[in-house]
C-alpha cells in the first residue's frame, strides 16, 4: 500500500476498561475519508477475544502491533515506528472521539503553524468519585496552554511523526511522567505547540481509591528517578525544582542528629545564662527533627500515607458537599504523588548508602593490609 494517510491514530489496547469497542469504533466512523488516517492498534496478546473483536472494526488499511514486553508508553512507540502517517495521534483505549475530531485536527495542521497539537478531553463519569480526575484535568489546562509545552497527555495529542522520533519518543521507563519529558523536549528542540479546541474526545473516568493511588505514587516515583538518573538534563528548566529531592540530605537521620546536637547545646548554653525564651524557641525548633531522626527518609513517606487516609476520610465526611468532596479528592491526590516521591526519595538514599558502603570497603581491605 503505497497512499500514506495523513495521521495514524494509535491506540494500545490494553488498559481498556471495558471500552475497546467504543473506543475503536469511534475512530472508524470520523466524518473525513477513511484514506486520510489509518488505526494503528497495538496488543499484548492477552485478551484475544478482545482482540478479534477489535481487529473485525479494522479495514484493510489499518495495522495490528505487537508488543508483549515493556510499558504502555512502550507501546505507543511501538505504535509508532510501524505508523506510516505524517502526524501520530495518540489516545487511550478508553477514550472516544467526536465524529469529526480528525477532521478539525488535519484542519489544524494545515495552517502550517504548529508541530504539535493537545485536542480537548471531556470526561464521561463513572462513578462520582472518579468523576473527580476530570475537574482536576480541567483546572490545570489553561495553565498548561498557556506554558506551551505541557500538552502531550495520551488522552490525545497529535504530533508530526518527525519532531516526535527527533524528541525520541515516550521514554517508557518513566510511565505517564514521560508525557511530561516528551513535551518538554518537543520545545526544547523548538518544536510549536498548541491546543486544538474544536478536536474533542472524551475520556471514561472510571478510577477507583486503588487504581488512583497505584498510577499516582507510580507518577510520583518516576519523576524522582528521572530527576535521580538526569541531573544535568535541560529537560528540568521546564519541569522545574522539586525541594524534597533537593534537600534530600536532610531527610537523613545524621542531618537530624545533627540538627538536634546542635540544639540541645544551645539549649544547655541558653539555660546557664537564663535565657528562658531561647529555651523555648530552640526546642520548638528541634520538636520537627525528632521524627526524622526515628524514622529517617522514610518520615516523608509516613506523612504521605496519613496524608492519603486524612483525605479519604474526608470524601466520607464531605459526601454531602460538593465543594468539600473535591477539595477531599485533590488533597488525596496530591497526597498519593508526595507518598510516591518521598518512597522513591528514601529508595535513592539507600541505594546511595549501600554503594558507598560497597565502594568503602575495598579501601578498609586494603588499609588493613598495609
Amino acid at each position: 500500500m503505497t497512499d500514506k494517510p495523513f495521521i495514524s491514530v494509535i491506540v494500545p489496547l490494553p488498559d481498556h476498561r471495558g471500552h475497546a469497542l467504543e473506543a475503536i469504533s469511534s475512530w472508524t466512523q470520523q466524518s473525513c475519508s477513511r484514506s486520510d488516517y489509518e488505526i494503528v492498534v497495538v496488543i499484548d496478546g492477552r485478551e484475544p477475544d478482545v482482540e478479534a473483536a477489535v481487529a473485525g472494526l479494522l479495514s484493510p488499511r489499518d495495522q495490528f502491533v505487537r508488543c508483549e514486553e515493556g510499558s504502555l508508553h512502550d507501546c505507543y512507540n511501538a505504535g509508532a515506528q510501524t505508523a506510516r502517517g505524517r502526524v501520530l495521534l495518540f489516545t487511550e483505549s478508553h477514550v472516544k472521539a467526536d465524529r469529526d475530531c480528525i477532521a478539525e485536527i488535519i484542519a489544524r495542521f494545515a495552517k502550517g503553524d504548529v508541530d504539535a497539537l493537545a485536542v480537548a478531553s471531556g470526561g464521561i463519569n463513572e462513578s462520582r468519585f472518579a468523576g473527580q480526575e476530570q475537574v482536576i484535568y480541567e483546572e490545570a489546562l489553561d495553565d498548561r496552554i498557556a506554558g506551551g509545552w505541557n500538552l502531550c497527555t495520551v488522552r490525545g495529542c497529535a504530533i508530526e511523526q518527525n519532531a516526535f522520533h527527533r524528541a525520541g519518543g515516550f521514554r517508557g521507563e518513566y510511565g505517564h511522567f514521560s508525557e511530561i519529558l516528551l513535551g518538554a523536549m518537543l520545545r526544547h528542540n523548538g518544536a510549536r505547540l498548541s491546543y486544538a479546541e474544536r478536536a474533542r474526545v472524551w475520556h471514561f473516568n472510571s478510577g477507583t481509591f486503588a487504581h488512583f493511588g497505584r498510577e499516582l505514587r507510580a507518577y510520583g516515583a518516576d519523576e524522582i528517578r528521572f530527576r535521580a538518573d538526569n541531573p544535568n538534563s535541560p529537560l528540568l528548566k521546564y519541569i522545574g525544582p522539586s525541594q524534597l529531592w533537593e534537600n534530600r540530605q536532610l531527610l537523613l537521620s545524621a542531618a537530624a542528629g545533627s540538627h538536634i546536637s546542635k540544639s540541645l547545646w544551645t539549649i544547655a548554653r541558653a539555660l546557664i545564662r537564663g535565657r528562658v525564651r531561647e529555651v523555648g524557641r530552640t526546642i520548638a525548633r528541634a520538636i520537627p527533627w525528632l521524627p526524622m531522626l526515628v524514622f529517617g527518609p522514610h518520615w516523608e513517606s509516613l506523612k504521605g500515607a496519613c496524608s492519603v487516609a486524612g483525605a479519604a476520610l474526608l470524601l466520607w465526611v464531605f459526601n454531602w458537599n460538593e465543594r468539600g468532596y473535591y477539595g477531599a479528592f485533590r488533597a488525596m491526590w496530591n497526597a498519593q504523588i508526595h507518598r510516591g516521591r518521598a518512597l522513591e526519595v528514601a529508595r535513592q538514599l539507600a541505594a546511595a548508602r549501600h554503594e558507598d558502603t560497597r565502594v568503602s570497603q575495598p579501601a578498609v581491605r586494603l588499609a588493613k593490609a598495609a
